[in-house]
């Protein structure tokens, strides 16, 4: 049961980065466009947020790929460092999408790719959205060890 609460806790953090990411994106190119003198997109909004979230299969993967690599690192490192939880897969989440967006940038000439990230506002607000999944997931997990301690896991 404790395993189970760390996968629903990891798969909890890997959707609220990735829509809080697509929210970020979908802000950045309406506000984007609004400013280009294209007017009433913001009456378009809420459905294309809808539809972003619902289409981002391939997105969701991609964040949670990375996550994965930055909370599997963050693990280790726990070990020899003794950081809060919470802390320390914060510090992961914001490391891990960091290294998604420039990683998404050098197959392609150094463009970005995720257009709510070229703007220096975009890209910091995107770490931060990796940092909030990443304390988030140490917080459900450090909630999931208090819950099962007497079972001697600990994570």
């Amino acid at each position: 049961m404790f395993y189970l609460s760390i996968i629903l806790s990891f798969l909890f953090s890997v959707l609220f980065t990735g829509t809080l990411c697509i929210f970020i994106n979908l802000s950045s190119n309406i506000l984007w466009l609004n400013s280009q003198g294209f007017d009433g997109l913001l009456g378009i909004f809420p459905s294309s947020l809808i539809h972003d979230i619902a289409n981002g299969l391939l997105f969701y993967q991609v964040v949670g790929i990375a996550l994965t690599l930055g909370f599997v690192i963050a693990g280790i490192l726990r070990i020899f460092l003794p950081l809060r939880r919470d802390f320390s897969y914060g510090l992961a989440g914001l490391t891990a999408i960091l290294v998604m967006l420039i990683g998404v940038r050098i197959p392609f000439y150094g463009a970005a790719l995720i257009a709510g990230a070229r703007s220096s506002l975009g890209f910091i607000l995107f770490l931060l959205s990796g940092f909030l999944g990443g304390y988030i997931f140490g917080k459900l997990v450090s909630l999931a060890n208090d819950k099962f301690r007497t079972r001697g896991s600990n994570v």
